[in-house]
């Protein structure tokens, strides 16, 4: 059994990494978080990194990925709000209300109720997983702070993008077309993702049911249901995650039952050791003995927050906590970084550019972690 205090420091050495590491500068969040950090030092995709996101800020060997992306932003505001809340940290607090001042009032990303990719991009991006959890964490946070609500109309915009993807749903999950990760489906050319596969679909879900279109959310699911068993574990952890929060907001039998389907599956496939399951998603590194941080084990760990009587829980609890980052390095000391190497005991496994051991970003994996963990705490801290 986990105590109290070994989970609450964690999530505070996680939250002094956001503060010293650069990836937010300033560091009180008034100008947002940065996409990650990239560590180029043995890193193979470093030259595609440089190529493709070329707006950094270099520190000799590593980089801030500068380029402000909406989702990690609202990730991240989630964390410290509910962190202040938690501790009755004012600081917490505030940082988390700069980052939505960021978004709201600053970075111009909002475009008639969805949000664009990110800061540097050229036109409109609209993506589904991102839009999906800019639309749900929007409606969170102005359910659980009104006077955030009242400033940002955070529920009713909340609403109008659900609307908007519940749409761009409709229009691809008939498609004939075969399922390809990367694939645009939808013919109206405003959504980016294929959201036959939950990594694209499942956050949209999510904020289909945050918006009360719970019955749009189960066809979704019955859709994607019969090509799910011959996808990736991250896209089965992705679908858990999304079934099991509506699940618990909606509470319909068809929720329950997929959850519990879904979550002996991901039981079956993890590692029965230490609950990680294996990293087979198309933008990490592949392979035996490495835990996969950025499109994996975050999203499992996550959704096993609303399972906590299952033993798996607990196992991959125990891992979590014991490979956070200890470095000297204020970069990288107290955060998750991308993957993790068991037979190394190290950071590894290889990198993507987008993914692998040397990218620590800052909302997919390190806002969602700690928010796995505060979540546990809230819950009434039986771990």
């Amino acid at each position: 059994m986990v105590s109290r205090e070994i989970i609450e420091n964690a999530i505070r050495k996680n939250l002094a990494w956001f503060t010293a590491s650069g990836i937010m500068d300033p560091a009180d969040g008034s100008w947002g978080v940065a996409e990650r950090i990239v560590r180029f030092e043995g890193n193979e995709a470093a030259d595609k990194i440089r190529e493709s996101f070329p707006v950094m800020t270099e520190h000799g060997g590593y980089a801030v990925l500068e380029h402000r992306r909406p989702d990690c932003n609202f990730e991240t505001a989630l964390l410290f709000l509910l962190a202040g809340e938690y501790f009755s940290d004012r600081s917490y607090t505030g940082t988390g209300e700069n980052i939505l001042r960021y978004l709201f009032n600053r970075s111009g990303l909002l475009c008639n109720g969805l949000w664009n990719w990110h800061s540097a991009v050229n036109g409109r991006e609209f993506w589904f997983d991102d839009n999906g959890w800019n639309s749900a964490i929007q409606t969170v946070i102005g359910m659980r702070f009104p006077k955030l609500d009242r400033r940002y109309k955070l529920i009713e915009l909340g609403r109008k993008s659900a609307e908007k993807l519940q749409a761009g749903l409709a229009r691809c999950m008939t498609s004939s077309a075969p399922l390809e990760h990367g694939r645009w489906p939808d013919p109206e050319r405003c959504f980016f993702g294929e959201p036959r596969q939950p990594h694209w679909g499942a956050p949209a879900a999510v904020a289909l049911i945050l918006s009360g279109r719970g019955d749009a959310a189960e066809e979704y699911f019955r859709q994607v249901a019969p090509s799910l068993e011959k996808q990736s574990a991250s896209e089965h952890a992705y679908a858990l995650l999304a079934v099991s929060i509506a699940a618990q907001i909606d509470g319909r039998r068809f929720f329950r039952e997929e959850a519990k389907r879904l979550l002996v599956r991901l039981c079956t496939m993890a590692d029965p050791y230490r609950g990680t399951l294996p990293s087979e998603h198309c933008e990490a590194p592949g392979g035996k003995g490495i835990a996969d941080l950025i499109y994996t084990d975050n999203w499992f760990f996550t959704a096993l927050v609303f399972h906590p009587g299952n033993g798996m829980f607990t196992k991959l609890l125990d891992t979590i906590l014991a490979i956070q980052d200890d470095s000297d390095d204020p970069a990288f000391r107290g955060c998750w970084r991308g993957m993790y190497d068991f037979f190394t005991g190290t950071w590894g496994g290889g990198d993507r550019y987008e993914g692998g051991a040397n990218s620590i970003y800052s909302g997919w994996t390190n806002a969602v972690i700690a928010l796995a963990l505060l979540w546990t705490l809230m819950k009434g801290g039986k771990a």
